[in-house]
């Protein structure tokens, strides 16, 4: 509805009549649109049932807080959540269940963070925080211990027996990675590592001793001397990478040497340039 006002009181006119009630349908089409754009970016970007960050979403963000990290040097921490029982629940009470499982776990996770945390559901019954401008080791064990102690009461619609928990692994940058998808598959690796151990339910990310060792031998040789002595250790990090990389005596593989698939590049920064002559150019290469 339109309403002109003025100090003299006219008559009704048939032109402004027709000016107001075409304005006035562009100005109802234009919020439908935008609450309809708004109702589509809210499902492209949000999880349906919990309505957390999809995993979408949380890559966007993880790419922008990764960028904040390096810029400003500041710590930021990744803590991969599988939910421990969750099948139990599926297997026993059925997916309904399950489903309230998960929004009840959504809920309690949000809660016992940070309003400035990022949580996201990854797919069924993992979920993902981001922690920007981490604290020390200290405080990010009290942030998961926490999250696993908010699935301590019970859960409405199933039996009081059927405990529900949670495993979380803890990847850092820059210490464990500095790309967006290593850190995440760091996290998903230190997650297995604490659903593995029986007396634990976190666990940080560690590198295989291979790779630490590789990573080691070339910070010693490129700071040590030469071109020589940076080749002799890009060979000896390549060859650990290598063998830490290789299967093991019963046929499997390092599961989380992740990390060891940036030592080539790591390998080319620490190697020197080669020298140039008297006027700056440097030989071509053979």
């Amino acid at each position: 509805l339109l309403e002109f006002f003025g100090p003299r009181v006219q008559q009704r006119d048939a032109l402004i009549d027709t000016i107001a009630d075409a304005l006035n349908s562009q100005i109802a089409l234009f919020w439908l649109r935008r609450e309809a754009e708004a109702r589509l970016t809210y499902a492209a970007t949000h999880d349906a049932l919990t309505g957390l960050r999809n995993r979408l979403a949380f890559q966007a963000e993880l790419d922008k807080a990764v960028s904040r990290a390096a810029r400003n040097k500041w710590r930021a921490a990744l803590l991969f959540i599988d939910l421990d029982g969750f099948k139990d629940v599926n297997d026993n009470f059925g997916h309904a269940a399950g489903d309230v499982v998960l929004t009840e776990a959504a809920r309690r996770f949000k809660t016992a963070l940070r309003a400035s945390d990022t949580i996201s559901r990854l797919g069924g019954d993992e979920f993902v925080v981001l922690l920007e401008q981490a604290g020390d080791d200290g405080e990010l064990a009290d942030v998961a211990n926490k999250l696993v102690r908010s699935l301590d009461a019970p859960f409405a619609g199933i039996d009081e027996h059927i405990r529900i928990g949670a495993s979380i692994g803890i990847a850092i940058y820059p210490v464990d990675g500095q790309e967006p998808s290593v850190l995440l598959q760091c996290a998903d690796s230190a997650m297995y590592k604490a659903k593995e151990a029986a007396d634990a339910s976190v666990a940080f990310y560690r590198p295989p001793p291979g790779e630490r060792q590789a990573v080691s031998r070339l910070a010693g040789a490129a700071g040590a001397g030469g071109a020589a002595g940076a080749a002799a250790g890009a060979a000896a990090g390549a060859t650990a990478a290598a063998a830490a990389a290789a299967p093991s005596a019963a046929g499997t593989a390092e599961a989380d040497a992740i990390p060891a698939a940036d030592l080539p590049g790591l390998i080319e920064a620490l190697a020197p340039p080669p020298p140039s002559d008297d006027e700056g150019n440097q030989p071509a290469p053979l």
